[in-house]
């Protein structure tokens, strides 16, 4: 799950959206950028709205955390950390 914050834009195709419910659609693929990087979806995301603004995009979890530090790697899409954010990549199990 990634956070949107006031810096998201994101492009898709327009024949690749379902509607879940009133507040999220998936996308078959979507190109997201925000403060914490892009994101490049090729297998399925779910972007949420909520308050009358897109709230966060929710990917499935990556199965583990080798890879490059700048970027974080999932089935059907990859994150590419911004170099000049806040933001960094942390392996380990969450609590």
């Amino acid at each position: 799950m990634f956070p949107v914050t006031e810096q998201f834009h994101f492009s898709f195709d327009p024949n690749g959206v379902v509607p879940v419910d009133e507040s999220s659609s998936a996308y078959s693929t979507v190109r997201v950028t925000d403060a914490w990087g892009v994101l490049e979806v090729s297998d399925g995301a779910l972007i949420v709205r909520g308050k009358d603004r897109f709230q966060r995009v929710v990917v499935e979890a990556p199965t583990d955390g080798a890879g490059r530090a700048d970027e974080i790697v999932g089935n059907g899409w990859k994150l590419a950390l911004r170099r000049d954010g806040p933001w960094r990549k942390q392996t380990g199990r969450a609590t």
